[in-house]
């Protein structure tokens, strides 16, 4: 059936094409739904890899995503509510609001000395 997952074996292991090169278990690589298949290059060698593309294309690919984000504006609101609400998303809430205010705080300081 089109767009299932087959079933993990932990014990087959795949070379990664990646910058790792090392045989990993099948649950360390993506699915490819298109494909029907698992992908050749592991999760960490992927994840590092668009990281990279990122860092070298942050102006380019902060354009996509504020291009999607307009086009996708009711999506956009949706996934940043969920996000929001979340524990994660609480604490950095929390750790901005501690920043602010302790910079607040510092810049009355220095005013207060000036005086």
């Amino acid at each position: 059936m089109k767009n299932e997952k087959k079933p993990l074996s932990k014990k087959v292991k795949i070379k990664c094409q990646g910058e790792c090169q090392e045989f990993k278990y099948q649950n360390e690589f993506y699915f490819n739904y298109v494909a029907e298949n698992y992908s050749v290059i592991c999760k960490e060698c992927d994840k590092t890899r668009k990281r990279i593309w990122y860092l070298e294309n942050k102006k380019k690919a902060d354009k996509q995503r504020k291009a999607w984000q307009k086009e996708n504006y009711e999506l956009h609101l949706e996934h940043q509510n969920k996000y929001n609400n979340s524990a994660k998303g609480k604490a950095v809430q929390k750790k901005y609001r501690d920043k602010m205010k302790k910079e607040r705080e510092e810049k009355k300081k220095k005013i207060c000395l000036k005086v």
